[in-house]
């Protein structure tokens, strides 16, 4: 009888976030993620379940991923490196253009419920970060001029993304960031 071959979960799982970063959730087939991974299909379900098991454990993966990019950046800094990352991702040939999370949102209405919600929870991960890094310490977190600002913060992110999904060039995409940067500093 033939043997599984042994395999890492987290590098399986670090090529299943590229292929439904790459992809999509829908442009994603099961078959796609056993070549990515070069996991047998048996083993990808005993180990991460199905593709939407899978899809949630790497959108997981990823938040984690642009999260440990602003490990140890001063919190009046984060947002700008934010924007960087996003930028640096952009130029890069090695990874999909865009964001998986964003990608996520425009297959939205082909996901299952519960990763809609998924989805959503993690868009609401990204006003939570848009607010701690522009909130003044005296200001009431539900004020207008704050949410305007989070929600302009989150769309700059968002246009960021698609326009490097597309490949927009660099000076594009700076721009949007520095018009997000200048909201901010405008406030101060």
């Amino acid at each position: 009888m033939a043997r599984n071959k042994e395999f890492n979960p987290d590098e399986a799982l670090d090529r299943a976030v590229q292929a439904f970063w790459r992809h999509g959730y829908g442009g994603t087939t099961m078959q796609m993620l056993v070549d990515a991974t070069g996991v047998v299909r048996a083993s990808l379900y005993a180990t991460f379940g199905n593709k939407a098991e899978i899809f949630a454990l790497a959108l997981e993966r990823y938040g984690q991923m642009q999260a440990a990019r602003l490990a140890g950046v001063p919190r009046e800094q984060m947002l700008e490196r934010w924007f960087e990352a996003a930028i640096e991702d952009a130029e890069r040939e090695d990874v999909p253009g865009g964001c998986l999370l964003v990608t996520a949102a425009g297959d939205f209405a082909v996901l299952p419920a519960e990763l809609q919600g998924l989805v959503q929870q993690h868009l609401e991960r990204l006003r939570v970060f848009f607010r701690f890094c522009v909130q003044r310490p005296d200001e009431p977190p539900d004020s207008d001029e704050l949410s305007a600002l989070i929600d302009a913060l989150h769309a700059a992110n968002i246009g960021i993304y698609v326009l490097s999904r597309c490949r927009a060039p660099s000076q594009q995409l700076l721009r949007v960031a520095r018009s997000a940067l200048d909201m901010v500093e405008r406030r101060d």
